[in-house]
């Protein structure tokens, strides 16, 4: 069995201090085949994260233990970007780097008010999700990522979930009419909830407008959380019969091909 991590974070991020080195040891150690290091890049000015990222010093560290691993661990290059649709002069000079896979997310969706302070707001939160819906559908309308990120990602702070089914359709339909693929991100699972980011309500709608391909992380910002929740993720797109893929330079591969 081939196991993927495909959302990680480090002290290229404003919100890890973890080493790189720590979670390719970590990914060794437990099994993890495929380590994707996706480390945020915040362009909201009113982000802690703003203009913290370093390209450079990232790629001279991942291109060293790249080399040093190879053989024992795949190791790829992210980044998980916020609101590319907004940032669209950063998003294109990040990306003529030399990059395994982009995510996609929203952070941001109301008055620059991040989530943590959003759930304070008196807007409902119906509304508020349905804001933060028609925000990702301009990510996938703009197409330049690979993949959505935790995708009903205000559930981490509502601690329920609200769900406009023909937006999301709308979301799902463009993301399979634009080659970009759902992820599966397990972090929910450690903060004491049942479900990961999306589950089974969001899935069936994926797949009912024609979804099939999913990718796992583990969003780890530390190396003992790399690859929490795998097992779960797995039988989760069992269940589901979705297809995990992994992807390199930019470009899906089913994880049944490489077995």
């Amino acid at each position: 069995m081939i196991n993927c991590d495909l959302h990680t974070h480090t002290k290229y991020s404003d919100d890890s201090q973890e080493l790189m080195e720590n979670h390719c040891l970590k990914a060794i150690e437990s099994g993890v085949s495929f380590l994707c290091i996706t480390d945020h890049v915040d362009c909201n000015a009113i982000d802690s994260g703003f203009d913290f990222y370093d390209v450079e010093s990232f790629f001279k560290e991942f291109s060293h233990l790249k080399a040093k691993y190879q053989g024992q661990l795949t190791l790829l290059a992210g980044i998980e970007f916020g609101e590319p649709h907004i940032y669209q002069t950063q998003m294109e000079i990040l990306t003529k780097h030399p990059y395994d896979l982009i995510l996609g997310s929203v952070h941001f969706w109301y008055q620059d008010l991040y989530a943590s302070k959003l759930v304070n707001n008196p807007m409902s939160i119906e509304e508020s999700y349905q804001r933060y819906y028609q925000e990702l559908l301009k990510v996938v309308q703009d197409n330049k990522v690979d993949v959505v990120a935790h995708f009903d990602f205000p559930k981490r702070y509502y601690h329920k979930n609200v769900i406009h089914e023909e937006l999301i359709r709308t979301i799902c339909r463009t993301m399979v009419e634009n080659g970009i693929v759902m992820e599966i991100n397990t972090s929910s699972l450690r903060r004491n909830k049942t479900e990961t980011m999306p589950d089974r309500e969001i899935l069936i709608l994926y797949k009912e407008c024609g979804g099939k391909y999913v990718t796992i992380g583990s969003d780890a910002h530390i190396a003992v959380d790399l690859g929490a929740g795998l097992a779960y993720a797995k039988n989760l797109i069992k269940v589901m019969e979705l297809e995990e893929v992994v992807f390199i330079n930019r470009e899906m591969v089913l994880l049944s091909n490489l077995k």
